[in-house]
């Protein structure tokens, strides 16, 4: 049988499918159509619109195919195309066996190997779901417990048992719920439902899930455990919209999966607003390398946003981690095809105000060849790092490790600063650590600070310690100059201590392996005295031309000059160069 032949669509035109009937193990048999976008979208009355379902799955093996067969519309001809067996699975799941079924199904309704097709389609994937009648998620066929789990979810009102908890963990480890994709598909929708074998659940049933915490049997245990990013996805966009949103959610997003690593980036576009999508919308193109989608993505947040928080998402792997495909990205530019482990300090935290080292506007410009220009200070030199095991132990999310390293570095004649320990290892500032522990004193040792964490009361020490649990996770206590704080576990003790206007955080540099004199970015920290501004101060009046600088009081012990930092995005991609001012 002869391969499958696509026309070219025109414009505003997508292709819907059509699956003919037929018994379970009969031969797959569809038809294609082209549609006008303004037809699917109500100009024409009610019964002339044409209707369909999008599907929403996984791919599977790209290597295990079958082929399907494809009548053109006259009934004449016959061509044959493959799909994956997963898809194929999944058509014959939905399969009527009266009647046909009007569906959209990317991998057959997009020729993927036209990549200028390709990119259009993309762009308008959001509103193809958004007017499909219904999405179906199809999450595969039964096995083991997945009846049991769908029953269970689907039963709101039910007791939650030990084998049900485990059931349903199985079932939301499946391949459907790390994908990317699928929280665009499904956030655009007019309805949803979940397809599991012979089980079919409300995708409201799967939204209600995470509400049920009081059922739980375990209280320790919580739906955080076990709930997939796709059944969060609205956090991002419920506290923030735009750049901020999409930063949000690109952090969220980052274990979840992609056959190709551009789709991190592209399958979120789509949750933005009609008008924020042409801001971004130029960049998909899956002809552009995958290091430059991401770089450009950084650079377009930056000036959208006037603002470094994106620089907060750049998590480097330790020095003995194997190579990875994107070595070579620049070292400021977050890799989303990695999965992130540290939780970011720049986003904005729950119960804190944001953080603002480096004022609300960013100086950055693009120079003649390319490269992003910041303007900022060095503060210090890295002199020492706390001791401890690094994200990939377990035991360093326990308490009595990280205020044991933490004492052990800053101790002195056997008492520290209470009111900087306690921030850093919380990355909290000073008002919200008093108003829950409502302790002031300057000076504190070991058993008392202990005695102090076991005397907080219960919701307010909860919180209190989660947040030293989660932001020490990742992390290592380190000493610069003057200053106390917590940055990323793979800085280095000739690392720089850098604020960059524009950044919320203040920032960690090491020296380049290739040229001493250039620098590399590790990633985002919490310094004692310098998440507000202080280290600015002095220089205010110099950026005053470009943004504005909070009029608090300046830190005394920050007086450097400005300086350019050239943050490379050419040739040689990981360096930054500091030139002093001119």
């Amino acid at each position: 049988m002869n391969s499958y032949q696509y026309s070219p669509l025109h414009a505003r035109q997508i292709r819907l499918l059509t699956l003919q009937s037929g018994a379970r193990n009969e031969r797959l048999c569809i038809e294609i159509e082209h549609v006008d976008l303004f037809k699917v979208n109500g100009s024409l009355p009610p019964h002339r619109t044409p209707l369909f379902e999008a599907l929403s799955y996984t791919w599977g093996d790209l290597n295990d195919t079958e082929e399907i067969i494809i009548q053109d519309t006259f009934g004449t001809g016959r061509s044959g195309l493959n799909v994956t067996h997963n898809l194929a699975a999944a058509l014959r799941r939905l399969r009527y066996t009266n009647r046909p079924r009007t569906l959209w199904v990317d991998a057959v309704c997009i020729n993927q190997t036209n990549l200028s097709e390709r990119n259009e389609q993309v762009r308008q994937m959001v509103r193809v779901y958004s007017m499909a009648v219904r999405v179906l998620i199809y999450i595969g066929e039964e096995e083991k417990s997945s009846d049991l789990a769908m029953d269970a979810i689907a039963d709101i009102t039910g007791e939650v048992t030990h084998v049900k908890l485990s059931a349903v963990e199985g079932l939301l480890n499946r391949p459907w719920f790390e994908r990317v994709w699928v929280i665009q598909e499904v956030a655009r929708s007019k309805s949803a439902i979940v397809i599991c074998g012979t089980r079919a659940v409300a995708w409201d049933c799967f939204t209600r899930w995470p509400t049920r915490q009081a059922c739980l049997p375990v209280p320790d245990v919580t739906w955080a455990d076990y709930i997939p990013g796709v059944l969060n996805y609205n956090s991002g966009f419920a506290s923030s919209t735009g750049t901020e949103a999409l930063l949000r959610t690109l952090c969220e997003t980052r274990a979840s999966g992609a056959t190709d690593p551009r789709d991190k980036v592209f399958a979120l576009l789509g949750l933005l607003s009609d008008e924020e999508q042409k801001t971004y919308g130029s960049l998909i193109n899956y002809s552009t390398p995958v290091d430059r989608v991401y770089l450009d993505t950084a650079l377009k947040m930056i000036f959208e946003s006037k603002s470094l928080r994106v620089m907060s998402a750049v998590q480097h792997r330790m020095c003995s981690s194997p190579p990875d495909v994107l070595d070579d990205l620049p070292s400021w530019v977050p890799n989303w095809s990695r999965a992130g482990h540290v939780l970011p300090l720049g986003l904005g935290q729950q119960f804190v105000e944001p953080f603002n080292a480096g004022g609300r506007y960013c100086t950055a410009e693009i120079g003649s060849n390319g490269n992003l220009l910041l303007r900022g200070l060095r503060v210090a030199q890295v002199q020492r790092i706390s001791n401890g095991p690094d994200s990939s132990s377990s035991s360093y999310r326990e308490r009595d490790t990280v205020l044991q390293s933490g004492y052990e570095l800053l101790a002195t004649d056997g008492d520290f600063p209470l009111q900087a320990f306690l921030h850093v290892i919380s990355a909290t500032p000073p008002s919200a650590i008093e108003s829950e522990t409502g302790y002031t004193r300057d000076v504190i040792t070991m058993e008392e600070l202990e005695h102090l964490m076991a005397d907080v009361d219960r919701q307010n020490y909860s919180r209190l310690q989660r947040r030293v649990m989660q932001y020490t996770y990742g992390r290592k206590l380190f000493i610069a100059g003057d200053f106390i704080g917590l940055g990323p576990e793979t800085m280095q003790e000739d690392g720089l201590l850098v604020v960059l206007p524009g950044g919320p955080t203040p920032y960690i540099l090491r020296p380049s392996p290739l040229n001493p004199h250039q620098f590399e970015l590790v990633g985002e920290c919490y310094v004692h005295g310098l998440m507000n501004c202080e280290a600015l101060q002095h220089v205010r009046e110099q950026l005053a031309q470009v943004g504005h600088i909070v009029p608090i009081t300046g830190h005394p012990k920050c007086s450097a000059p400005l300086e350019w930092f050239i943050m490379d995005s050419g040739k040689d991609k990981s360096a930054i160069t500091i030139q002093e001012n001119t």
